[in-house]
């Protein structure tokens, strides 16, 4: 399925439009990321097409302290995100 494909597909879904597939996502941390690629042996840039993604994200290195006791990384808007419990996907700290 190509990207336009993908693309029609949200856009009929947020319009109400009936089809045969339900358009999915599947989210996951960079480090969920890691072992997807080691389970299905397959290179980082195609685990999104291998999940059936519908929607691209922008990857972004914004993480700037790590509480190592916490087991905490806090991005550049002071959230500070769970790496033990949820590897990273739970929010454990507002700022």
């Amino acid at each position: 399925m190509d990207g336009n494909t993908k693309k029609k597909k949200v856009l009929n879904a947020i319009n109400r439009v009936s089809q045969d597939v339900l358009p999915t996502q599947i989210d996951y941390t960079p480090e969920m990321k890691d072992k997807i690629n080691k389970l299905l042996n397959i290179k980082d840039n195609e685990v999104d097409e291998r999940l059936d993604n519908h929607i691209k994200y922008l990857p972004l290195s914004d993480i700037v302290k790590i509480d190592k006791e916490d087991d905490i990384k806090y991005d550049v808007w002071g959230i500070g995100w769970d790496h033990i419990l949820t590897e990273g996907f739970h929010i454990r700290h507002h700022p």
